[in-house]
């Protein structure tokens, strides 16, 4: 991904070109750090943007609640078609602060209950290969779950990587585009991911997701 900045009166645009993935994260959390030195508004323009992996939509989502919390006014412009279906799909369009607002009769993927308040990641006994997830999974998880995306991509093809769901609680789209990133990256090195112990909360939201069809859940 590229960008470039122009700023007015009204406050300070980034024009978003090119590809948006995990591997742009250190880029992208520059502009989201940037959001404390703006003064005014702060505009992510999007039209430039002909590509959009699941890891990229958690970048938006967080975008957006730092700018919640900062206090700085946001809005996401001109999303190219592949770019809005894909936030379509993921129910986002009325997530995200689009101007002008885009319709949307797409469910916002959630699970929600009572949970603790982060998410937790422990690795599995031995001889399973694999981490096991706990409490919330929502995009402010991102730089936590990360790591384990990692070494996702450093497995050797062939490799079997599990991932257990049994205690996650709540998991919103952000935590979903980030489970779809670490199968991406799997398959990019001949591995397979697999989610077990889904609840049944959270076997909806896959299924919704069609998170079931691109990858193994039990």
């Amino acid at each position: 991904m590229e960008f470039r900045i122009t700023e007015d009166g009204k406050g300070r645009t980034y024009f978003l070109i090119g590809r948006l993935t995990f591997r742009d994260n250190e880029a992208f959390s520059g502009i989201v750090a940037g959001m404390a030195e703006a003064k005014g508004a702060i505009t992510l323009n999007l039209a430039g943007l002909d590509y959009l992996d699941s890891f990229g939509v958690g970048l938006m989502l967080l975008a957006r609640d730092e700018a919640e919390r900062r206090g700085v006014p946001l809005t996401f412009a001109s999303p190219a078609q592949p770019v809005r279906d894909l936030f379509e799909h993921m129910g986002l369009l009325t997530e995200l602060p689009f101007d002008p607002p885009l319709a949307s009769g797409a469910p916002t993927h959630a699970v929600t209950a009572s949970a603790p308040d982060h998410l937790s990641i422990r690795p599995l006994p031995s001889p399973q290969h694999g981490v096991a997830l706990g409490g919330r999974f929502t995009v402010s998880e991102q730089a936590k779950f990360l790591v384990v995306i990692k070494s996702i991509a450093e497995l050797a093809s062939g490799s079997r990587f599990i991932i257990d769901l049994a205690n996650l609680t709540y998991m919103d789209s952000g935590g979903l585009s980030l489970i779809l990133v670490a199968n991406d990256e799997a398959r990019q090195v001949g591995a397979t991911v697999e989610l077990v112990n889904a609840t049944a909360r959270v076997k909806d939201l896959l299924r919704i997701a069609a998170v079931d069809l691109v990858m193994p859940v039990s």
